[in-house]
């Protein structure tokens, strides 16, 4: 194959993207972590009713009437859920804009993680994740403000930014460089 082959077959295929679910409001996350329990307590109960009728010579009656109140709150509670979780998704940045990124947001010397790659690792996937980043939703793809990603990146628990941070990082850095590892490997060119 000649060169415009190769680019052509290259040009020809979707760039990789990955897609993250957040949670812009965690006491929605906390309310439900209580109801989960709350179902769950409710089931041990309803166990040991049923585990105590049994002791009393009376035939088991299985009880899920505490579960099954508890399983309801939850259930009226998801459109909460819904309405607190934004899926987005990221693509991948051509390797000229990722380094343009990485150049312009120098290593933070007193972090270990930028000083392994030499930039910013916060910063340049941030940036990322606003040049590149969409939320999907019923009407398909909604491109988000500087402003909205602003305010969003604010409403995040650090466990969701890092997953929208991980997740661009994984897309321009780590996934390409294990792609070229293993066809290396493949040919046996190592």
């Amino acid at each position: 194959m000649n060169i415009d082959d190769i680019l052509a077959a290259a040009e020809s295929e979707a760039p990789d993207t990955r897609t993250v679910k957040v949670c812009v409001n965690p006491a929605v996350a906390r309310k439900r972590a209580a109801l989960l329990e709350a179902l769950k307590q409710a089931k041990e109960l309803d166990a040991k009713a049923s585990t105590t009728e049994e002791r009393l010579g009376a035939a088991p009656a299985p009880t899920t009437e505490h579960a099954d109140r508890a399983q309801a709150e939850l259930e009226a509670f998801d459109d909460e859920v819904l309405k607190s979780l934004i899926t987005l998704k990221f693509t991948r940045l051509d390797g000229e804009r990722w380094s343009n990124l990485t150049a312009a947001n120098p290593m933070r010397v007193d972090v270990a993680l930028d000083r392994n790659y030499g930039y910013n690792f916060d910063a340049v996937s941030k940036t990322a994740a606003m040049l590149t980043g969409v939320r999907l939703s019923d009407d398909g793809e909604e491109l988000l403000t500087p402003e909205q990603w602003d305010r969003l990146f604010k409403r995040l628990s650090g466990h969701d930014f890092r997953l929208i941070i991980d997740a661009v990082w994984t897309l321009n850095e780590y996934a390409p460089s294990q792609h070229i590892e293993a066809l290396v490997k493949g040919f046996g060119a190592a």
